[in-house]
């Protein structure tokens, strides 16, 4: 369990790439718990945070070009 000093100290900006397999294999329950995991990291970040979505299949596919803050717009805009 973490100490008061360490419970008090500002949490540290961190950059983040999540990657989620949309091939085939991933169907029916797979898939809702990648979903389910995605959605509580994207709910656990810190606006000074920065992150990226890959997804793939039979290619990769990035969402955005580049890292983008953990704004609550872009982690809206990330969820759809």
């Amino acid at each position: 369990r973490p100490g008061p000093a360490l419970l008090a100290a500002p949490a540290v900006a961190r950059d983040l790439v999540f990657v989620l397999d949309r091939s085939g294999s991933m169907s029916g329950v797979k898939m809702e718990q990648a979903k389910a995991g995605l959605e509580f990291a994207l709910s656990r970040l810190n606006p000074h945070d920065r992150f990226g979505l890959i997804w793939y299949d039979n290619e990769a596919t990035r969402w955005e070009r580049s890292l983008v803050s953990a704004s609550p717009a872009n982690v809206e805009a990330a969820r759809k």
